[in-house]
């Protein structure tokens, strides 16, 4: 076991004590000690899911199991919520010990709920069981049927096969593409045995990945079923099937079609990892050579020293080493003016961040803190509010999720700092301006009467001065707009991407801003991710919401999962 390193076995001791205290006695001080001991467990060599599995043999009425049968049968079963459900990928990637906290007490509400034929843990998970040996002769069935290219062919040409991975399945289905890349590098056929071997997961991976890819294909082609043994056969459109004796065992072997497999061949897989374990590997500026790291500068490095030592000189070449993933040596041997060029411009684009601490930098300022506001209220005398502001750091966390979405396969167009605004269109429910306004793609806000151009000498007779202090120069074309349609639902997300217009043909609601409509005609409930607050009755006020959660509900209703990728 020279892989197990030598403080293992006490991580492995600290997290089932830490376990142990949680679940007797919930605190802060014993829900943080859990966390720091799940975060550094779960690090190990060998640790993965199977930590789930013992804090739930440990504590089955504190701790829920995720194996893969458990996964399988509460993403099936609506068990938890979207904020969950982006943060794992659909439980794809093990939580951190927060996120598996409030997992677990997200799924206790539900299983409270009295929905559920099962009402705790333990019955959970016999309930997963029993489904999963119920379904198991049907997934060998699966596996084991075989089909021969003249009984079947679905007549796809290698370019209609190269138009759907690229535009459909890669985007939307990671799962099936690594497996495609694991048997491509396999000569283009292989059995679940080998894949297991080779590439890590399970037989209800791979299946579960086959028959995705095979109804995605039908979907997208139109396809008729293909029916055999009085059952219909999905796999056969991507594969030809075929039983096969590997090491005097009887397998079944997936082959890809000719068609696919010569698509496959013109496609850039060179971002995608075959392994089932692995994250997706990080895509941006770093210059990659077959996915392996060159530089020698760790992601946490500390240059110490007295004044006068060249630590700020220094961090500019660190900085451009990692970024570009280079050496150290190789940017030292470049001219510093040069190096310092490029630095600037990654700063520019939002990749590096410098600051200066002092006595009083506080958790405020680095992290996250509170500042008073009075702008989202029509009454200009209303009592101060307060908005969370993030700090140096959280702002900078925000830019490299905003840069990766901004890159993904849906173009949000966002900005550096995006703000997230509620706009309410003429008021809430069905009506005219919502309806023109979803039609055309722009938000309209009224205020008439004050003109076109709002000067330092106009008296807000009627009010509205912050409403169209909000609306004109603080939105900002990037930021993000959530149309409400009641106090507690939404009815559309998009994103700013005109700055402010005056519109005469409109009879009223004649101050506008272009807007891309990213998903609408939805009914959202966003109460929980506004810290329970309903949405009060003025026009275009800053939301408190995280740009994740509104991402998260993008994922939800335009079929696309986005997700951030670190940098």
């Amino acid at each position: 076991m020279e892989k197990r390193g030598e403080g293992d076995i006490d991580g492995l001791w600290n997290i089932f004590e830490a376990g142990i205290n949680y679940a007797y006695n919930k605190n802060d001080k014993t829900r943080n000690d859990f966390i720091i001991a799940y975060n550094n467990v779960i690090k190990q060599y060998g640790v993965n899911w199977n930590i789930t599995m013992g804090l739930f043999w440990i504590r089955p009425n504190a701790y829920v199991n995720l194996d893969a049968t458990n996964r399988d049968f509460i993403i099936k079963n609506n068990l938890i919520n979207s904020r969950i459900n982006y943060l794992t990928r659909r439980l794809e990637n093990i939580p951190k010990g927060q996120d598996y906290l409030y997992l677990i007490d997200n799924i206790s509400v539900n299983l409270r709920s009295g929905k559920y034929p099962f009402t705790n843990f333990v019955e959970l998970s016999s309930s997963a069981w029993n489904y999963y040996n119920n379904n198991k002769n049907n997934i060998e069935n699966e596996i084991n049927s075989t089909q021969n290219i003249e009984e079947y062919n679905p007549n796809i040409t290698k370019e209609q096969w190269k138009k759907f991975i690229i535009n459909i399945e890669k985007p939307s289905n990671l799962t099936s593409i690594k497996m495609l890349k694991a048997i491509m590098e396999l000569g283009g056929e292989s059995s679940c045995d080998v894949l297991i071997e080779k590439y890590g997961g399970n037989l209800d991976y791979y299946v579960k990945a086959t028959l995705g890819l095979g109804k995605n294909a039908k979907k997208y082609f139109n396809l008729e079923n293909y029916i055999e043994n009085g059952k219909e056969r999905i796999y056969v459109i991507p594969f030809v099937g075929k039983k096969t004796n590997e090491h005097n065992t009887e397998s079944f072997v997936y082959s890809i079609r000719k068609e696919l497999r010569e698509a496959l061949n013109e496609i850039d897989l060179s971002d995608i990892s075959p392994f089932c374990e692995n994250e997706n590997l990080p895509k941006g500026r770093m210059k990659e050579e077959n996915n392996i790291q060159v530089t020698d500068i760790r992601k946490n490095t500390i240059l110490y020293g007295p004044p006068g030592t060249g630590k700020t000189y220094n961090t500019v070449l660190y900085a451009v080493a990692r970024i570009e993933n280079k050496k150290l040596a190789d940017i030292k041997s470049e001219k510093y003016e040069e190096v310092l060029k490029r630095y600037n411009q990654y700063k520019s684009d939002g990749l590096i961040e410098f600051t200066t601490f002092h006595q009083s930098y506080g958790y405020e300022e680095f992290i996250e803190g509170i500042k008073p506001i009075i702008d989202n209220s029509e009454d200009e005398n209303s009592d101060v509010n307060y908005k969370i502001e993030p700090g140096v750091f959280k702002a900078f966390c925000d830019k490299a999720e905003t840069f990766s979405l901004s890159n993904s396969n849906i173009n949000l167009e966002l900005n550096n700092s995006p703000e997230i605004w509620k706009v309410s269109l003429e008021g809430t429910g069905e009506n005219r301006t919502r309806s023109e306004c979803m039609e055309n793609g722009h938000i309209r806000i009224g205020y008439d009467s004050y003109g076109e151009n709002i000067e330092d000498e106009t008296k807000f007779e009627f009010g509205g001065k912050n409403i169209l202090n909000a609306f004109i120069p603080k939105m900002k074309v990037g930021d993000i707009v959530l149309s409400c349609y009641s106090s507690t639902t939404i009815d559309a997300i998009g994103i700013v991407s005109g700055e402010y217009e005056w519109h005469d043909e409109y009879e009223k609601y004649k101050r506008l801003r272009k807007v891309k409509w990213i998903v609408k005609g939805i009914k959202e409930n966003i109460v929980d991710i506004n810290n329970g607050c309903s949405l009060t009755l003025s026009s275009v006020y800053r939301l408190n919401i995280s740009l994740s959660d509104v991402i998260n509900i993008i994922s939800k209703y335009s079929g696309v999962l986005l997700h951030s990728k670190k940098k």
